[in-house]
């Protein structure tokens, strides 16, 4: 997968339900979002401060996302650039039940023309609602496919945003999501109403 950007830096929000959240942005537009950090290898990069409010030092997550982080790899810039104003805001207002769509503007550039398709139909799923992934296969003409719909979901460059996490196995139960089913199950417990931050201590939810 490639990103089609010009350069790209990354931002850490952190103290957020689900742990630290790392935003991939060209000037004021989302390329990435991804529950650990992209990998640094490519280009040398240490851990950053961060001092802009509402954002925590960079101490790297030592688990990094597959093709998420390889794509953005030898894009991302070492210089600290402040994630946009309206992202953070926005995601406070989200994990606080207040925001139930995002404005922020953001590109999918680089997916492939089948994921790009699977996106938009994530996008009409209602907040608090799930689908299936039987589902999303026909909504894209490709009643079979639930398995490459299943690919396309575990390799959305813009989780939450667009928002995989509302699709579950046709019986009900959770299915996959490549961050972990703890942050899909709390993502979930946010838009049906059910979250209070003392959750957090009744699950088994570690980040290494």
């Amino acid at each position: 997968m490639t990103i089609v950007a010009t350069v790209t830096h990354f931002t850490i929000l952190r103290n957020t339900p689900v742990g630290p959240l790392y935003f991939t942005h060209a000037d004021d537009t989302l390329v990435g979002l991804s529950f650990s950090r992209p990998n640094p290898v490519a280009h040398g990069d240490k851990d950053t401060e961060c001092s802009a409010e509402g954002l925590g030092e960079g101490v790297a997550d030592k688990r990094l996302s597959s093709e998420f982080s390889t794509a953005l790899a030898t894009k991302i810039s070492s210089e600290y650039v402040p994630v946009p104003t309206a992202v953070g805001r926005e995601f406070d207002e989200y994990f606080g039940g207040l925001r139930k769509t995002f404005g922020v503007k953001y590109s999918l550039e680089g997916v492939t023309s089948f994921a790009m398709n699977v996106y938009r139909v994530l996008l009409e799923i209602p907040y608090g609602q799930t689908r299936s992934y039987k589902w999303v296969a026909e909504r894209v003409g490709s009643p079979k496919a639930s398995r490459a719909v299943g690919h396309a979901l575990s390799t959305n460059p813009l989780p939450i945003i667009v928002p995989c996490h509302r699709v579950v196995a046709s019986d009900g139960s959770l299915g996959g999501f490549s961050p972990s089913i703890e942050i899909k199950m709390i993502l979930l417990d946010i838009e049906a109403g059910h979250w209070k931050p003392d959750l957090l201590l009744t699950r088994i939810f570690l980040r290494g």
